[in-house]
């Protein structure tokens, strides 16, 4: 799932790759601060 972050906070492994995981996320905070 590319909402799992790592214990100490930070983004872990993504199959497909942290940017797209970064870019997931960014893209859902801006849907839901919108």
């Amino acid at each position: 799932c590319h909402r799992a972050i790592g214990k100490s906070g930070d983004l872990t492994g993504y199959h497909w790759g942290l940017t797209r995981k970064r870019a997931i996320l960014g893209w859902e905070a801006g849907q839901i601060s919108s």
